[in-house]
This record gives structure tokens, C-alpha cells and sequence, in this order.
């Protein structure tokens, strides 16, 4: 999808997750480098995913707290999302779904 548009931001977001997962962070902080800009006009839930991916569990844990107040999306799929894959095991997480 990125060869056809280049500027889908949520691709890069994908591929920045799946580099990093293959422990090639290269170019998992390439993909994330180009998506960076854009996110700031995303949702929280969304800023959350990205910050997770890019190994930020700080802001990504405040954002997903945020997207829980505002109801973004249910406990049920923070479970499962594997954007979140990256922030899962911090008790911080935890207290969140609590």
C-alpha cells in the first residue's frame, strides 16, 4: 500500500509495528519517522497505537487512558489490539482496564 500511496500514514504505521515485532528497528523508526507528523490530528486511540509502536509507553498509556474516558474504545479490544502489543505487560496497563 505504501508503493501506491506513500502517504498513508496508517500504513507506515503497520509497517512500523511489524519492523519492530522482526526486531528491525531501523526501519520500524523509519515508518514511524513519516508517520509522526500526522498524528497529532488523529484520536487518541490512534495516538496511542502509534506511541506503542514507537515505544513510548508513557504517552502511549496516557492516551489510551484518554481514549478510555472519552470512550473511543471498549476494554474488549485494548485486549487485543496488537498495536498494544508494546505496552501490555506494564502494570500501568493493567490499571487501566480496573
Amino acid at each position: 500500500m505504501v508503493e501506491i500511496n506513500p502517504d498513508y500514514v496508517l500504513a507506515h504505521c503497520a509497517l512500523a509495528g511489524y519492523y519492530r515485532r522482526l526486531g528491525k528497528e531501523d526501519k520500524a523508526l523509519e515508518h514511524a519517522g513519516i508517520a509522526q507528523p500526522f498524528m497529532v490530528s488523529e484520536n487518541e486511540y490512534n495516538q496511542a497505537c502509534f506511541e506503542s509502536i514507537s515505544g513510548n509507553a508513557d504517552r502511549a498509556l496516557e492516551m489510551l487512558g484518554i481514549a478510555l474516558e472519552k470512550q473511543q474504545v471498549q476494554p474488549l479490544m485494548i485486549c487485543s489490539d496488537p498495536d498494544l502489543d508494546f505496552i501490555r505487560k506494564d502494570a500501568r496497563f493493567t490499571a487501566l482496564l480496573h
